[in-house]
């Protein structure tokens, strides 16, 4: 697949991305106005997974997938980390669910600890991406 297929593709995943920041934020809202109301559990996490399997391979995918590495780094770097971020955000709603009442603070642990491990793999990918370009590709 040649370059500007890619690039004619990336604004696809740019707008999957716009869906998938919506419905994310949609679910992290809901998950906080019905705090204290925490009855329909299954229902809830099914959409939970179903959004959750929306928007965090495709964060992976653009960012690993060797078709994708035919295009520059910082072209699918922020879309990429956009999916992932929303899968964080995914994952804390999930979170905010699951500890309610309970004295734990596990799930807090661990997101602290994914988001600082999604924070220093972007920076270093965007290090990685604006280093000096090759004079003849």
């Amino acid at each position: 697949m040649d370059v500007e297929m890619l690039e004619k593709r990336m604004e696809f995943w740019k707008r999957c991305l716009l869906i998938a920041a919506g419905a994310t934020l949609t679910l992290l809202a809901t998950t906080i106005a019905e705090y204290k109301d925490a009855t329909s559990f299954f229902g809830w996490y099914f959409i939970w997974l179903v959004i959750w399997l929306a928007v965090a391979p495709p964060g992976f995918y653009l960012l690993l997938s060797k078709k994708w590495r035919q295009l520059a780094l910082p072209n699918r770097l922020n879309t990429a980390f956009g999916f992932l971020a929303c899968a964080w955000l995914v994952l804390l709603s999930a979170s905010i669910r699951y500890t309610y009442g309970s004295k734990t603070n596990g799930c807090y642990t661990f997101l602290i600890i994914t988001a600082i491990t999604l924070g220093v793999i972007y920076r270093y990918f965007q290090k990685k991406g604006s280093g000096p370009e090759a004079m003849f590709p």
